[in-house]
């Protein structure tokens, strides 16, 4: 009974070991300093699926007030209520309309990269779908947040 518990342990936490590619454990051991990056928001229009040709327009700040945030992606506004997650984009008549989300977030993370000596990067990135009421266009939602690594020596 212990032989086939421990075969069934090893068999499942191999695979989970041997594919973690964060940066937090590859340089486990080390001394690192994690900086995290200001996220980055993309939008999508007219899909729901990712792919290589996906055309993401990166979205711009407008204004970032407690209640609701203002974005500019691809040319279009978009306003966010940070309390409610409801989201609205303006179209060329300046009319607002509602984005119905078409599920949950999806996640997915980004493999650890060195960019130079003692420097390294990774992240994680969330996607959603939603739709634009009453007109039926489709959008795809996506949020980009990096993490930074820098590894030092002690130095006494």
């Amino acid at each position: 009974m212990k032989r086939s518990l421990w075969t069934i342990l090893i068999t499942l936490l191999l695979p989970t070991a041997a594919f973690s590619e964060s940066c937090s454990s590859l340089l486990r051991g080390k001394n690192i300093d994690r900086e995290k990056v200001p996220q980055n928001i993309y939008i999508a229009w007219g899909t729901h699926e990712w792919t290589k040709e996906t055309d993401w327009g990166k979205c711009t700040t407008v204004n970032n007030d407690p209640l609701v945030n203002t974005y500019n992606c691809g040319g279009r506004e978009y306003s966010v209520n940070s309390l409610s997650g409801r989201m609205w984009v303006k179209d060329k008549n300046g009319r607002s309309f509602e984005l119905a989300y078409d599920g949950g977030w999806q996640e997915g993370t980004f493999p650890c990269e060195k960019l130079k000596e003692n420097s390294y990067r990774d992240g994680q990135t969330s996607w959603r779908k939603a739709t634009v009421e009453s007109v039926g266009m489709k959008v795809l939602l996506r949020m980009d947040n990096d993490y930074k690594y820098s590894t030092y020596e002690a130095n006494f």
